[in-house]
């Protein structure tokens, strides 16, 4: 009994509330979310060419890509309401890492 008691009573971790730390994060969570999040974009155009799409098809993609970060944002953001902000933010970076991996890793 004793041992579950000094388990749920730890000593806080102070450097996570430390206003800095939460600056300097909530700026780099932000900052791979706008990179990741837009960096297809400009390569639309590069890989018209190569693949012979014509505006259209374009058209059609970037429409794709931007109802799928709509759906995107309107599930997390009720995902992170049942479950908490951090987990979900956690998630979404690691599901952004593997996306921008695989991304990296097919061109």
């Amino acid at each position: 009994m004793t041992t579950l008691t000094a388990r749920l009573h730890r000593e806080p971790r102070t450097w996570l509330s430390n206003p800095a730390t939460i600056i300097i994060a909530a700026m780099m969570t932000g900052m791979t979310f706008s990179a990741s999040g837009a960096a297809p974009t400009p390569l639309y155009h590069l890989y018209q060419e190569p693949f012979g799409a014509t505006s259209a098809t374009l058209t059609v993609i970037f429409a794709a890509y931007v109802l799928s970060l709509l759906l995107a944002l309107l599930m997390t953001g009720a995902l992170s309401d049942h479950v908490g902000r951090r987990p979900t933010v956690l998630g979404a970076l690691m599901l952004g890492a593997a996306g921008a991996l695989r991304f990296g890793a097919l061109f």
